[in-house]
């Protein structure tokens, strides 16, 4: 009786400390190549949807293959193959996700073939407030834009891009201004000289043109 109950310890101990599944060892490196290759054909894209100014993204994965799984962390989630396209919901503005890619096979099931990011542009809640009208370039008026400031001090940002605005067109007057007086300030000191030179050339091309 006692061999009897040493055998089934034995036993049960092999099991214990053999590894749960070898099935993974046995992936080749041509079959990891070939998945890999198939896995990286894999694309993604996001689109937004505006829910009362709740802003969330869907991720779109599209050419997946057949028996391919797609396995997130970050969302707790792994969506074995349906179909060729997969949409993940509900995503938050201004996060990285990484999708990471395995193939239902008995010998590669472990293994990870690839990795698909995808990184969420930001929402700037204030974007199409009416003080952004004409400056919709500024920074603090872009649509896909981290803005932490409070609507006070996002005004304020406006206000002094406006204000910087102004000031290079007054600049730029100031400086086309200069240029002309500085211009007929010269005229004037030298008119003598320049206005007989310039009648002299135009008598010469006259003649130029008549006698030739």
């Amino acid at each position: 009786m006692m061999k009897h109950y040493k055998k089934i310890f034995i036993l049960f101990l092999f099991i214990i400390l053999s590894p749960i599944n070898t099935k993974a060892l046995m992936c080749s490196n041509a079959d990891k190549v070939k998945y890999q290759t198939m896995a990286q054909n894999i694309k993604s894209s996001y689109d937004y949807v505006d829910n009362g100014g709740i802003i969330t993204f869907n991720v779109t994965l599209s050419n997946i293959p057949e028996r391919f799984i797609i396995s997130s962390v970050a969302l707790n989630q792994r969506y074995e193959y349906t179909s060729s396209e997969l949409i993940i919901n509900n995503l938050n503005p201004g996060q990285s996700y990484r999708f990471d890619v395995y193939i239902n096979d008995d010998s590669c099931y472990l293994e990870r073939l690839y990795s698909v990011y995808v990184n969420l542009p930001f929402y700037n809640l204030y974007y199409d407030d009416e003080i952004c009208d004409g400056i919709e370039s500024f920074k603090y008026c872009n649509k896909w834009q981290s803005n932490s400031l409070t609507y006070d001090e996002f005004a304020i940002k406006v206000a002094e891009y406006k204000l910087s605005l102004q000031d290079e067109l007054i600049l730029e007057e100031e400086t086309y201004d200069g240029v002309f007086d500085k211009i007929i300030d010269f005229y004037v000191k030298y008119y003598y000289i320049i206005l007989p030179s310039i009648i002299i050339l135009c008598i010469g091309y006259m003649l130029y043109r008549k006698y030739k």
